[in-house]
């Protein structure tokens, strides 16, 4: 059975580490088989938010967009056809896509950025962005 911390500490009045709990559940018979952290799986993705779209000059199905990140002000090549001013969006640099594309592959063999879980962006980043990102993936 899966389920997450949060869920876990709704019925424990506790503020134990992970740890602690992990320890505590194998000892009362609950054989525990992995932990995973998904906050970690999600660190080369940060929010931004779109400030201008614009047509791209040279392709018809790309736009530029101005980006504020927590960085600064970014100018970006979006292939997203939903792309607008006003919206958030998930946002990580090529790099940190190529090396989370690697851990995956390493980690699970054949695996490729497709496997990436949007459901869990989803529920860290909300609704529209995890649209975005959906899009973004694709």
């Amino acid at each position: 059975m899966k389920f997450t911390l949060s869920w876990l500490k709704e019925f424990l009045d506790t503020k134990a580490s992970l740890d602690t709990i992990v320890e505590t559940l194998t000892a009362i018979g609950l054989e525990v088989e992995d932990v995973q952290d998904m906050a970690a799986e999600l660190t080369p993705f940060t929010v931004a938010e779109i400030m201008k779209a614009e047509p791209h000059p040279d392709a018809d199905r790309l736009q530029v967009c101005k980006v504020l990140t927590m960085a600064g002000e970014r100018q970006i090549v979006c292939g997203a056809p939903n792309a607008r001013a006003g919206i958030k969006v998930a946002l990580a640099d090529i790099g940190e896509l190529e090396q989370l594309a690697d851990q995956l592959s390493q980690g699970y063999p054949g695996a490729t950025m497709d496997d990436v879980d949007l459901d869990a962006l989803a529920r860290q980043l909300g609704d529209e962005a995890a649209v975005e990102a959906r899009t973004l993936a694709e």
